[in-house]
C-alpha cells in the first residue's frame, strides 16, 4: 500500500511542476516532423521524425493512438504512449482534412473537391458515400459528439455549408444547413480545419474574409449532434499571414488557432481564446511552417490538480491505516 501510495505523490509532483496539454504540430524544415509541443511553457517536446512531409495528424483520444497522414498516399498509425508505428494504411495522398470517428474504426477525409471518403483503418477498404446536394468542396471534418462527425464545405452557391451524419455510416444522409456559415468569406482555401469542444457543445471554425482578417464561425450542436444554431464571430484574429492555412486546436478551456505569423511567415504562430472568444494568450513557437493546408492535434490530460486531489486521497488513506 505504501508504495502504490509513495507512486501516487510522485506522479502527483511531477504533475504539478509539467503542463498537461501537448501539441502535435505538422512542422517542415530539411527533415519534415510532426513537432510535440507544450504550448503553455512554449517548450518543444521531440518530434515524429517522419521524414515525408506530413501536414495533417490526429490524436484519437478514446484509443491512445495518433493518425499520420503520408503523401505518399499512407496513414500512419502510432501507439501515442510509446510512439511504436502499429499500422500502415492506403489513403488519399492529396489531403486538406482528415480524422477518425470516435469508434477509431474509420478515418474520413477529403481532398478538397466533392468527395468524402471513409477508410477502414484495419482492412484499408474504402467508400465515397454520395454526397447530399449543395455540399462541395469540403474543406474540413471533425469529430463531434453522440459518434458523429461534421463536414464544411464552400458549396459553389452558398457561402458555406455544414453536414452532420454517423461516425461509422455508409449512406450520407445527414442533415445539411445552408446556413450562412462565413460573413464574406474570401474563398474555399481560407476555411481552416475547425474543433470540437464537448463541454460547450459546439464547433468553432476559423477563416480569413475578404479583408483578410481572421474570424471565427460558431456552431452550436444538440445532444443528438444536429446543428441548432450558427454564430460568427470576429475574434481578435490579428497577427496571422493570409498566405497559409489556418487549424484549430482544443484546450481545457477554449481552443488555439495556428498559423503562419505575418511578423514572420516562416513560423508557426498561435493564439489562445477561451470557448466565449476572448483572447488569452500569444505565441510564436519558431518552428517552421508548412505549406498549403495543415492539420495540428492536441493531447489534453487531466488536470494537474486533479492528480493532486488523487494524492491527496491516497495520503489520508494511508494516515487511517496506519492508525
Amino acid at each position: 500500500m505504501k508504495v502504490i501510495v509513495s507512486s501516487v505523490l510522485a506522479a502527483a509532483c511531477v504533475a504539478s511542476w509539467a503542463s498537461y496539454e501537448l501539441a502535435l504540430i505538422p512542422t517542415a524544415g530539411a527533415l519534415p516532423a510532426i513537432s510535440r509541443y507544450d504550448p503553455v511553457n512554449g517548450s518543444r517536446m521531440g518530434e515524429f521524425a517522419t521524414g515525408i512531409g506530413s501536414k495533417f495528424v490526429d490524436y484519437h483520444s478514446p484509443s491512445s493512438r495518433t493518425f499520420v497522414h503520408s503523401p505518399n498516399g499512407s496513414l500512419y498509425t502510432y501507439n501515442q504512449s510509446t510512439g511504436q508505428r502499429m499500422a500502415t494504411t492506403a489513403i488519399s495522398a492529396n489531403l486538406v482534412t482528415m480524422m477518425a470517428d470516435t469508434s477509431g474504426t474509420y478515418v474520413w477525409s477529403s481532398d478538397g473537391a466533392n468527395v468524402l471518403t471513409r477508410t477502414n483503418i484495419a482492412t484499408g477498404a474504402s467508400l465515397a458515400p454520395t454526397l447530399p446536394g449543395g455540399m462541395q468542396f469540403i474543406r474540413t471534418v471533425v469529430r463531434i459528439g453522440n459518434n458523429r462527425m461534421l463536414a464544411i464545405a464552400k458549396s459553389a452557391g452558398t457561402p458555406g455549408v455544414a453536414m452532420t451524419f454517423g461516425g461509422t455510416a455508409s449512406v450520407l444522409s445527414g442533415e445539411v444547413t445552408n446556413s450562412t456559415l462565413f460573413a464574406n468569406l474570401r474563398d474555399a482555401n481560407s476555411i481552416g480545419q475547425a474543433v470540437y469542444l464537448p463541454f460547450t457543445n459546439k464547433v468553432y471554425v476559423p477563416y480569413f474574409d475578404n479583408t483578410n482578417s481572421m474570424k471565427l464561425t460558431t456552431l452550436t450542436l444538440s445532444a443528438a449532434g444536429l446543428i441548432t444554431a450558427v454564430q460568427n464571430g470576429n475574434f481578435n484574429g490579428a497577427g496571422f499571414t493570409t498566405t497559409t492555412a489556418l487549424s484549430a486546436i482544443p484546450t481545457h478551456v477554449g481552443f488555439r488557432v495556428l498559423g503562419a505569423s505575418s511578423a514572420d511567415p516562416t513560423q508557426v504562430y498561435m493564439k489562445e481564446y477561451t470557448a466565449t472568444g476572448i483572447l488569452d494568450s500569444v505565441r510564436t513557437t519558431n518552428m517552421l511552417m508548412p505549406s498549403g493546408p495543415f492539420q495540428a492535434s492536441m493531447i489534453v490530460a487531466p488536470e494537474p490538480t486533479g492528480v493532486l486531489a488523487l494524492a491527496l486521497g491516497a495520503f489520508v488513506l494511508l494516515r487511517r491505516r496506519s492508525q
